[in-house]
């Protein structure tokens, strides 16, 4: 598997340092990119859901502090919790809706009590992740990213036209400023140099903004009237004890919209993997539980300050692929910036106060950024009819859903928060589907061993009499058979090492494709996929000889494939 990042070089892994003017600038992009989402949201959800001016204060303060140490949790990770990239959090989209409705409801404190009760579902997918990873593919994370693409055009052509009623709504002027600053962000990230890649955001921004003014569209309403210090005027609405009946429609919605926000929290954790690491090869999916952990955790700390859902912010992540710069003491800076923020209404609003086509041009940029990442998420599990089929029915599904035109007389308003909302009715498809075709009926072998080298003959026995069961040529069982005892032999050795003892459970299936088969067993063990030709063959000791083996395999089996999910292995392959 290739590195999706290869067109634009890592400077600075995950874990490596940059320099500290590196780290102050692009700590402080990343905040502009998602800042505007933090405060914009809770203020729509409750002026929708006419909540007092007080709580809508307070929401609005506790989102960015709730943003800033959630985005820090996910960022180093603590024990099993967070991803461990630069990952950031904050007030979520796919919630609005059911958001609105359960503020019109009961307040911002029916809110909380919906949003905390509904954080449980996250954290049940993530702690059954690995029971899941037939369904919740890297194809459907990847097309959850598109969903996301589609979803947000709207909005950005909305922010380019410029705000209805304006002077220069849909004015020549809009158009100018978007397109300066999306050529801006595009032109240095495709001609561009290593050293300017990394100030593209700032510069795309900047040549927005300059343009803005040169055009007349430039202004400081917010900067004008805000303080340079301060907390909100604000109250805690609390948290509502009032759950009935009538509570219940809205409650599954938002038992809905949190699966399908977990899809999304693991396709960006897939993404933000492939972009943060040095010759990334295959998902870490224990950083993947540990992102929805660190994200249900995020929905709780939300419900109870008392304001709307978080989510993973899946524009930051091109820019870490945009500037090369992945380093996770940016996400450190860019949280102490969030911080500070929340206590100083001046700076806030100079993020606030960029003009609306500069923010839209930029946005345009990052979703075709966010397209391509996508694309390769969906193409590391093969191009399959299958594949293309959930894609392309996904996709459909939600440009319907965003289009809020298809039979609107028919849409009850209690699953309006789904139908219209692309990312979580295209993705509920994207779940069916996978689903589906898992548990299509198809030829299928299931057995296990014990770890031991006398299990080798029994191994063979099993794989002989499946000939006619899975209708393998001749070809395809000597193949199967000299993989699986490859495998086989490499995970006896390592209990043997261990002085252990355990099981190894065999799952081979026979589908358009060919066969497939997936080994598993109860512990760590060395990576299959990963070992490298032995330099010299000829003075090669054991260790070498079986890395040699494990190598050759790459050129016998297809899409060989090795996963560690909860402290179990998992390793498959095609032939």
């Amino acid at each position: 598997m290739t590195n999706p990042s290869n067109a634009e070089p890592l400077l600075y892994s995950v874990d490596e340092s940059p320099p500290l003017w590196m780290i102050l600038v692009l700590g402080f992009q990343h905040v502009v990119v998602m800042y505007g989402e933090v405060i914009l949201f809770p203020r729509i959800v409750g002026k929708i859901g006419n909540a007092p001016e007080e709580h809508i204060a307070f929401a609005t303060f506790a989102a960015i502090v709730v943003s800033g140490l959630c985005t820090l949790l996910q960022v180093v990770r603590w024990g099993k919790i967070g991803a461990g990239y630069v990952i950031f959090m904050g007030s979520s989209t796919a919630y609005l809706a059911c958001s609105s409705q359960a503020v019109q409801l009961g307040g911002f404190a029916l809110l909380g009590l919906m949003t905390i009760l509904s954080a449980p579902v996250e954290i049940l997918l993530s702690y059954f992740l690995r029971h899941l990873r037939h369904i919740i593919t890297p194809a459907v994370g990847g097309t959850v990213i598109l969903l996301i693409v589609i979803s947000f055009m709207p909005l950005a052509i909305t922010e380019w036209m410029g705000e209805p009623g304006e002077a220069h709504h849909g004015s020549l002027q809009n158009l100018l400023v978007g397109l300066i600053t999306l050529a801006v962000l595009l032109g240095i990230n495709i001609l561009g140099t290593k050293t300017l890649k990394i100030w593209s955001p700032f510069l795309a921004f900047g040549a927005g903004t300059v343009a803005a003014w040169a055009f007349g569209i430039l202004r400081f309403d917010h900067l004008h009237e805000a303080s340079w210090f301060g907390l909100p005027h604000g109250s805690w609405p609390g948290i509502s004890v009032d759950f009935g009946w009538q509570h219940v429609p809205i409650f599954c919605v938002f038992v809905v919209v949190t699966l399908l926000n977990s899809v999304q929290t693991i396709g960006n954790c897939m993404l933000a993997q492939s972009v943060s690491v040095r010759d990334f090869k295959k998902v870490d999916y224990d950083r993947v539980q540990g992102g929805l952990y660190a994200d249900a955790l995020s929905n709780v700390l939300a419900g109870v300050a008392g304001t709307i859902p978080n989510e993973t912010y899946s524009e930051n992540i091109p820019v870490l692929k945009m500037t090369g710069v992945a380093s996770r003491s940016v996400g450190i800076f860019a949280v102490v910036v969030i911080i500070v923020l929340a206590c100083m209404p001046k700076i806030s609003a100079v993020i606030l106060d960029m003009p609306e086509p500069v923010f839209a041009g930029f946005l345009v940029g990052i979703l075709a950024m966010m397209f391509h990442s996508g694309l390769h998420l969906i193409l590391q599990t093969g191009a399959n009819s299958q594949i293309g089929l959930l894609v392309g029915v996904s996709v459909c599904v939600g440009m319907i859903a965003e289009s809020r035109e298809f039979f609107p007389t028919l849409n009850h308003a209690a699953l309006s928060p789904l139908l219209d909302n692309g990312i979580a009715f295209g993705g509920l498809v994207a779940l069916i589907l996978s689903t589906t075709f898992y548990l299509m009926p198809k030829p299928r072998l299931i057995f296990q061993l014990g770890t031991s080298m006398d299990q080798l003959p029994v191994l063979v026995d099993k794989l002989n009499n499946a000939t006619e069961t899975l209708k393998l040529t001749s070809r395809e069982l000597s193949t199967l058979q000299l993989v699986c005892e490859e495998i086989f032999v490499h995970v006896v050795s390592h209990f043997e090492e261990r002085d252990a003892s355990g099981r190894v459970h065999f799952m081979i299936t026979k589908d358009e494709e060919g066969v497939f088969a997936e080994i598993q067993t109860g512990s760590r063990v060395g990576d299959v996929d990963g070992p490298k030709r032995p330099s010299q063959t000829r003075w090669a000791d054991e260790d070498d000889l079986r890395a040699l083996g494990l190598y050759i395999l790459r050129n016998i089996a297809r899409d060989i494939k090795h996963v560690h999910i909860s402290g179990y292995s998992y390793v498959s392959f095609r032939i």
